[in-house]
């Protein structure tokens, strides 16, 4: 089994690794700024956070905590971003009349936030956060940490995910609810990042019946992941005057997602349950003492028998 240092250790390489990935996504994106490489980012500050939020007990402080806020802020201006690439690559598919007028209007909102993102980056590379976060990190995964902290690796792995898998389901079921609300859409589209992160990083040292789970897990996060690109692209449109044209048919094209994903999940996983508790060793009894009434008692059973 590994031993309790080493799961220390495996939590602060894999941090300063995804800082390493994370300032290489941050200097593409002052590059080149196209779709693909907000993508990168976005992917890149999700995993770096998730990392944070999965090994809390390894980096407490408030240093930490200020670090996973600015991450989410940059992870905010991203998102916006990543709306408007959206709506620009479905648009053109809806065939409507006034698309290129709209797109015009959403290529000069791109533009500006784009530039505010740009902003954001080049602050975050001016005051060499990059060299300040990894010296944070490996400060905090120095001192003394929480109890989760004193477990192995394995252990920590066999007592995350069977948890965030629960809240995986629980999540699922209020998301496929014929009522359920846009909160709950979202709520369930975190709850699946996480248990999807944790089960690729932690999986391989877990040897879980859950690590099966991961193609499915995936391709329900891709299908909760189409219909959240088309509210995104329904909210921006609202705004302008050619709104009318194209709400309907990104309605439509929701409603289908959101029929698929119910079905999927009814047919998945609607059956699964995540156990929770890992099996007790049931204690050894010591062998009782041999009286001679015991012995009596056997000779009398033999004989019976």
């Amino acid at each position: 089994m590994v031993a309790s240092t080493e799961s220390r250790k495996f939590a602060a390489e894999h941090a300063q690794k995804l800082l390493g990935r994370l300032a290489f996504e941050i200097n593409r994106v002052t590059k080149s700024r196209d779709a693909e490489s907000v993508h990168g980012l976005r992917v890149s500050l999700r995993k770096f956070s998730q990392t944070l939020q999965l090994f809390r007990d390894f980096f407490p402080g408030e240093k930490m905590q200020k670090i996973d806020r600015r991450v989410r802020k940059v992870m905010r201006s991203a998102q916006q971003l990543r709306n408007l690439d959206t709506a620009l690559r479905l648009l053109p598919k809806a065939h409507r009349s006034g698309s290129s007028t709209l797109r015009a209007k959403l290529q000069v909102r791109r533009k500006e936030c784009e530039r505010l993102l740009v902003v954001l980056l080049k602050r975050w590379t001016e005051r060499k956060s990059s060299a300040k976060w990894r010296a944070a990190l490996q400060a905090a995964v120095a001192r003394p940490a929480g109890d989760l902290a004193k477990i192995t690796i394995r252990q920590l792995a066999r007592k995350a995910t069977p948890r965030l898998a629960g809240k995986f389901l629980k999540r699922g079921k209020e998301a496929i609810r014929a009522n359920a609300s846009l909160s709950d859409l979202h709520d369930f589209r975190i709850a699946a990042i996480r248990f999807r992160y944790a089960l690729e990083l932690l999986g391989p040292v877990s040897n879980l019946p859950l690590n099966s789970w991961l193609p499915d897990i995936k391709r329900v996060q891709t299908m909760v992941g189409e219909i959240s690109d088309y509210q995104a692209a329904r909210e921006l449109v609202s705004s302008y005057p050619a709104a009318d044209q194209f709400d309907g048919w990104l309605k439509q094209r929701q409603r289908k997602a959101a029929n698929a994903f119910r079905q999927f999940w009814e047919e998945t996983f609607a059956g699964r349950v995540a156990n929770t508790r890992q099996p007790r060793r049931q204690p050894k009894k010591p062998p009782g003492r041999i009286t001679a009434a015991s012995r009596a008692s056997s000779r009398k059973r033999v004989a019976v028998a």
